[in-house]
């Protein structure tokens, strides 16, 4: 069973990890740099003092491991809560991303807030994910989908 785990500042090595992992970014045309000098800052502003935003990983219990993370924070272009889900490729499939939204809506939810919108690239395979949780088309631009999910 999957559940949510905001993570102590140390275990930021997990989001190095797959952010700097090409399999995992395939997605995103490659990796992303996390240095180490880099986590202070962003504990700070998704952990510590997030007043609109959140970012938790994923845990997989029965595996007793971090299979991925989730977010979501506010943007005022797209006027509301944009929803960013990673999962390790390795465990792709197997339900973390799907369990990811279900687990941030009820903390969204105590948050007052009832909608997540995903932007997605097109092209991006994670337009599929986004359908298959319930996420609506709401909008498209030259570059990208625009999903939206009422809860």
């Amino acid at each position: 069973m999957a559940k949510l785990i905001v993570p102590e500042l140390q275990e930021l090595n997990y989001r190095k990890k797959w952010l700097e992992n090409a399999n995992t970014m395939a997605f995103h045309h490659g990796i992303i740099p996390f240095p180490k000098e880099e986590w202070k800052d962003f504990y700070h502003d998704w952990v510590e003092e997030p007043e609109d935003r959140y970012f938790a990983y994923i845990y997989c219990g029965g595996c007793e491991d971090f299979t991925g993370m989730v977010s979501y924070r506010y943007d005022e272009a797209q006027d509301g809560y944009v929803v960013d889900v990673l999962v390790d490729k390795s465990m792709r499939r197997e339900g973390y991303g799907t369990s990811g939204i279900e687990l941030m809506k009820e903390v969204a939810a105590e948050n007052g807030i009832h909608r997540f919108i995903a932007p997605v690239e097109k092209g991006n395979d994670a337009a599929e994910f986004f359908e298959k949780t319930g996420f609506v088309k709401d909008r498209e631009t030259d570059r990208e989908l625009v999903y939206i999910l009422d809860f």
